[in-house]
């Protein structure tokens, strides 16, 4: 007997099998990215990978089924923009269905993909949907796990203990499958001249204020109001501000009045320098 939400895939119609996968944003077209790799060192080129996701997903070779207009659109701004999300959702959903794969992989943003998996499962039960990162149902609104039952047939989690977590609170099957970060300790390490920049005065300090329009705006006034203070106190610092391509002339029209001004950080190396450089960082959300 085949398992639940299984396809048949006997007959005369061989095909390769389909894996979809569905970013919301810029963090999980990373980890989408990171997973089509390990998908073809596991399957090589057998697995057809179709979905929805931005530039690195892109990259990897993903068959892209919906242009993803609204790419890192959910946030704070996500009431005002409702209208067009709706269409966007449903868009995603008819493309998955229309794909019919062996399995449609949500990741990260439940906010949004949860609402595509939702919709695949009452339209075309038979897809098996995986969810990769895991809601943080231990940390607030733990209902969500034994809702995301209906919809959700495997949660691969990011953290060792969330397994237990969603066994605990009537969860989907969970795996710890681990943190891309561990992957990338390496890189993140500072070496000898870092460590003396970090070390050393007037301080570096990190303002990380996300990597959401909604979430950049909402942020960037705070944060400027605390520059402010310290400054006001006489404190010395030096700023660098890690964002995307695409919110750096947001971000540097933002922050023109602040009394210290950022070094705004666009390329993925530049990120990574800054973070093993600083001494010190405050993130907002």
């Amino acid at each position: 007997m085949p398992p639940p939400h299984s396809v048949d895939r006997t007959g005369p119609a061989q095909r390769r099998p389909i894996v979809c996968l569905f970013a919301g944003e810029e963090s999980g077209d990373r980890l989408g990215a990171a997973l089509m790799r390990a998908i073809r060192a596991q399957a090589g080129s057998s697995i057809d990978l179709q979905g929805v996701g931005g530039r690195e997903m892109a990259a990897e070779g993903l068959h892209s089924l919906v242009q993803s207009q609204e790419f890192a659109a959910i946030g704070f701004g996500i009431l005002a923009r409702a209208p067009a999300l709706w269409r966007y959702v449903q868009d995603v959903t008819r493309a998955v269905v229309a794909a019919q794969p062996d399995v449609f992989v949500v990741i990260d943003s439940p906010e949004l993909t949860h609402q595509v998996a939702r919709r695949v499962r009452k339209r075309a039960p038979s897809i098996s949907i995986v969810n990769y990162v895991s809601p943080s149902v231990w940390a607030w609104r733990p209902g969500r796990a034994r809702k995301m039952r209906a919809y959700v047939d495997h949660v691969l989690a990011l953290l060792p203990f969330e397994p237990e977590v969603h066994a605990r609170l009537g969860g989907p099957p969970c795996s710890y499958v681990g943190h891309p970060a561990i992957e990338r300790l390496a890189e993140l390490r500072p070496d000898a001249q870092e460590t003396a920049r970090r070390m050393s005065d007037p301080p570096l300090l990190l303002v990380l204020p996300g990597s959401r329009s909604g979430e950049i705006r909402r942020m960037l006034g705070v944060f400027g109001e605390a520059i402010e203070l310290l400054h006001g106190r006489g404190e010395r610092f030096e700023l660098a501000l890690p964002t995307l391509p695409q919110l750096a002339g947001t971000v540097t029209k933002q922050t023109r009045a602040w009394r210290v001004q950022p070094r705004i950080l666009v390329d993925p190396g530049e990120h990574r320098l800054g973070f093993r450089s600083a001494r010190a960082a405050r993130y907002g959300s």
